[in-house]
């Protein structure tokens, strides 16, 4: 009875020894793992880890993890968590920088978690990571891409009623109100009445909330009454869903080009009006001048008829 006891719970064994080698076989073959002792020495790496980071396997075994790490590490707010879980032997999670053998960056998004011995003290910390290098370094081009949009354009963000969110200093600057004055306000409050209460104004919003967006150059409204020109887009954006949730404007002042364009408009106007009536009084002094020659002609007709009589008479 007791052997009987004993060989079922040595199959348990046998069984759980078995799932956890087989669980841990699969995330050897799919994930970067490492772990170190607190000492900060690698005692183990697997392979997708040493590809990632150029090395040989065996070249980073007993190797200070220093060695893939960059110089300030210690001044980086992750390195500071992770001592400090090593501290209270718990988990911790974040994005982690390593350096490769040929001096590039790598980014691995990981879990360290902690092994401790039977008086609960860690002896090691293992990771369990994936390679996070293209995201990371997509999301930064993407961040500073925007900065650089929020340093040259003004912003400014709807929800799909129409209802300001938020809006950059350029944009503030531009129509002259402060953030406080616009969140919460409709868009029509930088339109004149008779443009907000036209169908071409509803059809600008449904064409924004059907999730097309909208680039022309607008005539707005500034805080103290005056136009504004903006060359702008209205661009709708969609959440992780997919879902269409607000529009963003980017849009660049253009009021003074406008102003020299109706400027030079007016001119050119006024140039072809003075040409047009030039032209006119120029058919008029080619009549006359005709009528006179005509005249003239007529007179030196008469005079010599006149002098032919004369000389018949003296005949």
């Amino acid at each position: 009875m007791f052997n009987k006891l004993l060989n079922k719970k040595l199959k348990m064994a046998q069984d759980e020894l078995l799932v956890w080698r087989e669980r841990q076989n699969s995330i050897e073959s799919e994930m970067l793992t490492m772990t170190v002792n607190v000492d900060m020495i690698i005692t183990g790496i697997n392979k997708n880890f040493a590809n990632l980071v150029g090395y040989q396997q065996e070249a980073l075994i007993g190797a200070s993890l220093g060695m893939l790490s960059p110089s300030y590490v210690k001044e980086l707010s992750c390195y500071k968590r992770f001592m400090n879980a090593i501290s209270a032997g718990v988990a911790v999670s974040d994005d982690y920088r390593y350096i490769t053998a040929e001096e590039k960056m790598v980014w691995i998004h990981a879990a360290w978690c902690p092994t401790k011995n039977a008086s609960g003290m860690v002896t090691s910390m293992s990771c369990y990571g994936l390679d996070a290098t293209k995201a990371i370094d997509a999301a930064r081009e993407d961040s500073e891409l925007i900065e650089a949009l929020l340093r040259s354009t003004a912003v400014i963000e709807f929800d799909l009623s129409g209802k300001i969110l938020t809006a950059n200093s350029a944009f503030l600057n531009a129509v002259g109100y402060s953030l406080k004055q616009l969140e919460g306000k409709h868009h029509s409050i930088f339109c004149e009445p008779a443009y907000t209460s036209s169908s071409e104004y509803h059809e600008f919003w449904n064409t924004l909330n059907s999730g097309n967006f909208v680039a022309s150059r607008f005539k707005r409204i500034d805080s103290s009454g005056h136009e504004v020109w903006l060359e702008a887009t209205y661009n709708p954006v969609h959440d992780t869903r997919g879902k269409l949730y607000k529009v963003v404007k980017f849009a660049t002042v253009v009021t003074d080009q406008v102003r020299r364009e109706h400027e030079i408009s007016s001119a050119a106007n006024t140039a072809h009006d003075i040409s047009q009536q030039t032209d006119v009084s120029a058919n008029r002094g080619a009549d006359v001048v005709q009528k006179t020659v005509g005249t003239m002609n007529k007179i030196v007709d008469q005079i010599s008829s006149a002098s032919e009589g004369i000389e018949a008479l003296g005949k």
